[in-house]
């Protein structure tokens, strides 16, 4: 049965498991934690806290199952795993952009060093999807430490997977259409996941059309203007746990989010939520002090959603105003306004 200590330490890693799992699904879940208090971030869920009754997004069934294949590979360098439609015959594989010093491709090509390389793809090693095309991967390796770039704005990504690593940057948008990845659906990354760099820069995601998932490691404090812009497939998100400036424009025109999920170390969000007509719930952690708050584009947010905000409101030490808008205000009874009223904040 294993010693005290060992017993102790699967004990341990199971809870870390169901933290990451209750993260993926959108709701934050800090360190500090204690087990006993997983329960209600389980119900969060199940009120929507990542999804809010969208579907949650999932590999195709018939896609190279890269998150499979990056955890079978015995090299301890691999750093990122990423999945890649057949648009191309050929891949520019660019240091500046991944970071590695080492890339294995799905059709048996490995190269090394830090310069830049140029891969033909061997299509009959590519894996068909129903969809109409076929997938094949790029693997991401650096034999000299964690450090990789998450950089795939130019290439064919559909998914990145990037586990053990130091990610110097996230990137897949831009401040157009064409110059953003418009087919990937998919950015994790693992608990282990750390970034050198703590601000996710400003249009980080913008125009990913199709981006659906997307984790951001605990190690990011600041998320820049528009690093999610008019990403209109965008459904769940994992914040970090300690972020605390999610800046102007973040998520705006994110119309298929039902649910947002405000991790606690947040003190700055004004002008975040912009274009949110889509969302239903809105999700904080009880004591989080909201500083000014603006929700009132979405004007679907449920009468439970608002009360279970106020509720979990702590006490503001000056008066603050949340702005959710006259639609959302008509929905509140006097006694529900006053929830949030007796704690310093003003409704609007």
């Amino acid at each position: 049965m294993g010693t005290t200590a060992q017993k102790l330490q699967a004990v341990l890693n199971s809870k870390e498991g169901i933290r990451q799992a209750i993260n993926d699904k959108g709701v934050p879940v800090d360190t500090s934690v204690k087990l006993s208090g997983y329960a209600e971030k389980i119900r969060q869920i199940s009120a929507g806290g990542g999804g809010g009754g969208a579907t949650p997004w999932t590999p195709q069934p018939d896609w190279w199952d890269i998150q499979q294949i990056f955890n079978d590979d015995p090299d301890p360098d691999k750093r990122m795993i990423i999945l890649l439609s057949d648009s191309n015959n050929s891949v520019n594989i660019k240091n500046a952009e991944l970071g590695g010093n080492k890339y294995a491709t799905s059709d048996g090509a490995v190269y090394e060093g830090t310069g830049d390389f140029i891969h033909t793809w061997d299509a009959s090693q590519d894996k068909p999807c129903s969809l109409g095309y076929s997938t094949r991967y790029i693997t991401v390796y650096n034999t000299a430490g964690r450090n990789i770039v998450g950089n795939v704005a130019t290439i064919d990504a559909l998914f990145v997977f990037a586990g053990d690593a130091n990610l110097t940057g996230m990137k897949a948008g831009g401040t157009s259409y064409g110059s953003a990845n418009q087919i990937l659906e998919a950015f994790k990354t693992t608990p282990g996941l750390t970034t050198s760099n703590s601000v996710l820069t400003s249009y980080a995601f913008m125009y990913c059309s199709s981006l659906a998932l997307v984790a951001i490691p605990d190690s990011v404090t600041t998320m820049n203007s528009g690093a999610f812009d008019r990403c209109k497939s965008l459904r769940t998100v994992t914040l970090s746990a300690n972020a605390k400036q999610i800046s102007s424009s973040t998520f705006a025109e994110c119309t298929s989010l039902k649910s947002f999920a405000i991790p606690k170390a947040v003190t700055n969000i004004v002008g975040s939520f912009s274009g949110l007509s889509g969302l239903l719930t809105v999700i904080v952690e009880p004591g989080w002090v909201s500083p000014a708050l603006d929700i009132s584009y979405s004007k679907y947010l449920t009468v439970a959603s608002l009360v279970d905000l106020f509720n979990n409101l702590g006490p503001a030490s000056v008066t603050v105003t949340i702005k959710i808008g006259s639609t959302n205000l008509a929905k509140l009874t006097d006694a529900q306004i006053a929830i949030a009223t007796g704690k310093g904040y003003t409704l609007a």
